[in-house]
């Protein structure tokens, strides 16, 4: 019986789906009748790569981008080698770079905890505030000046522990 979805309450594009019946709950000294067992053997394996068209809905529904944008966002990534793209059965799919794999554990590591710039958190909040300019809720200067002292702050962060981020790409890098 699966009790804690673990990776799967973060790897929000894949849903549990038990193709057993559900076990009963059995308590400490309960007496069980076994109508059957067998011992199975098998590896655990890492989850499916995301495909293009995943990342383009997690896009869309984090509210990163437009329609007009998301193949550029999707572009610039890997032009700067943080993924590549294959073809897997019939499916385009996105494949975590050496220098991907590094930056994360790079930023998980020196604790980017009100700014991450390997989720989507900070651009889905900077599109809401253009947004808000749209509306006319807030002003232009208003917004640049509060991303752009969430950019600084974010870049004095990584250059304060750019070792251990180097460090890191060079770990995923020998690990590649």
């Amino acid at each position: 019986m699966v009790k804690e979805l673990n990776y799967l309450e973060v790897y929000t594009y894949k849903q549990w789906t038990s193709s057993t019946k559900e076990i009963p709950v059995v308590e400490p000294g309960e007496e069980v009748r076994i109508s059957k067992a067998g011992i199975g053997s098998g590896k655990t394996a890492p989850p499916p790569k995301l495909t293009e068209t995943e990342l383009i809905a997690l896009m869309d529904r984090n509210g990163i981008g437009t329609d007009a944008t998301i193949a550029e966002h999707i572009e610039k990534i890997i032009a700067r080698n943080y993924i590549t793209k294959s073809k897997e059965r019939g499916s385009t799919v996105l494949n975590p770079t050496s220098l991907g794999y590094g930056l994360v554990e790079g930023f998980s590591q020196i604790g980017f905890d009100s700014i991450s710039l390997t989720k989507p958190f900070l651009r889905k909040k900077l599109e809401d505030k253009l947004k808000m300019i749209c509306d006319g809720a807030t002003t232009k200067p208003q917004v640049c000046q509060e991303i752009l002292d969430m950019y600084r702050e974010a870049f004095a962060l990584a250059n304060q522990n750019k070792r251990l981020i180097l460090q890191c790409c060079e770990d995923a890098e020998r690990n590649a």
